[in-house]
């Protein structure tokens, strides 16, 4: 994955929280906190290009909203 990619994901993922009044829940650097994985890649591959909100981790299914 490109840093280019990387860097859009995370903008688009900021943006739709400001614009929807919502909790940006995921690290900004993409990695999970419990399973330690990068997110962004599984989250792209899945269809999501940060567009939606992210509130858990694709592997290991830890919820970031608690």
């Amino acid at each position: 994955m490109s840093e280019e990619e990387r860097k859009k994901f995370i903008d688009n993922q900021e943006k739709y929280c400001k614009e929807h009044n919502a909790p940006f829940f995921m690290a900004k650097s993409g990695m999970c906190w419990r399973c330690e994985r990068d997110i962004i890649p599984r989250e792209i591959e899945r269809g999501n290009d940060g567009s939606h909100l992210v509130t858990g981790c694709p592997f290991c299914f830890r919820s970031y909203c608690d």
